[in-house]
């Protein structure tokens, strides 16, 4: 499945093939990411977000804690939260190619107010915010 994915995303980026950046698709809410070269941590605002590393590794530092993520795995974001990221594995030769998927919880939200009781909670997300990194292979 993977492989798949990484084929799809090589072929669509053959039109920015010397394009480092941001490039919109005509899905909305999905937007490819290129990079040659690694790069010094920025700051960005991460809003929810399913974030994959097609090629190449990403760091993703919020306050104490890392998040790596690699070929095949994701960063999975569950809330706006501030952080600092750097493409940490990338050259020309194989530049970091990653996609990332706005998640929009409106529709989850809108369910939830519709039930008599909320539900339990089984969150164990730690330090007030929610993230992780999973395998996609």
């Amino acid at each position: 499945m993977f492989a798949t994915l990484k084929a799809a995303v090589e072929a669509a980026l053959k039109d920015h093939a010397s394009k480092d950046g941001l490039s919109t698709t005509l899905l909305p809410g999905l937007t490819v990411i290129r990079s040659e070269s690694q790069s010094l941590p920025a700051q960005v605002l991460y809003k929810p977000v399913l974030a994959i590393a097609i090629q190449g590794t990403k760091q993703v530092c919020v306050g104490d804690s890392i998040f790596r993520y690699a070929d095949g795995q994701a960063l999975v974001v569950g809330i706006d939260v501030p952080a600092f990221a750097s493409v940490t594995g990338a050259s020309p030769a194989e530049p970091y190619m990653g996609l990332a998927l706005e998640l929009d919880f409106t529709p989850m939200r809108e369910a939830a107010e519709t039930l008599a009781s909320p539900p339990n909670s089984t969150s164990s997300a730690e330090g007030g915010f929610s993230f992780m990194i999973v395998r996609i292979r």
